[in-house]
């Protein structure tokens, strides 16, 4: 039997993004920390979500792709990476049995000029868009070092 979440690409964004900023919130919540959550309506900016915690602000691009799929690269607005507070996430999703697992996956930030150079593979805008590609991102992390990196780990910053 299919789930309904293999079948519906937008059910499929919402689910993930739901599941990704529950497990967040608990992964901040162990640091005493809570999480403000903006959306964005529109893609204009090249993010989805603008996520605080304290006074850091972050502005998340969203990426999924079901564990088993081929995409190795994703198109990115590039005044995101220009954005010292732009964050792209890649979230490889598996479906077992009765829950959604999750595996986390980041551009670190010392790859962003190199991402910004790449032209796009799927957009026509190029001088908008780039390309941001698997083997670049930091791989199966946790919630919480997504989270670390996210908003604590200064290791991370430029």
């Amino acid at each position: 039997m299919k789930n309904i979440i293999l079948q519906d690409s937008k059910y499929q964004e919402q689910v993930i993004e739901y599941q990704f900023l529950s497990e967040l919130m608990f992964s901040l919540s162990k640091h005493d920390k809570k999480l403000e959550i903006m959306r964005v309506h529109t893609d204009s900016f090249g993010y989805d979500l603008i996520l605080k915690v304290d006074q850091s602000v972050r502005f998340i691009q969203l990426k999924s792709r079901h564990i088993e799929a081929v995409t190795q690269y994703w198109d990115v607005h590039k005044s995101l990476l220009e954005n010292p507070n732009g964050r792209v996430v890649v979230i490889l999703f598996n479906i077992k049995e009765d829950t959604i697992v999750l595996n986390y996956n980041f551009l670190p930030l010392q790859e962003y000029q190199s991402s910004i150079q790449k032209p796009p593979r799927y957009k026509k805008d190029a001088y908008i868009h780039c390309e941001v590609s698997y083997s670049k991102l930091d791989k199966n992390k946790t919630i919480n070092e997504l989270s670390q990196w996210l908003f604590f780990d200064s290791n991370y910053l430029r």
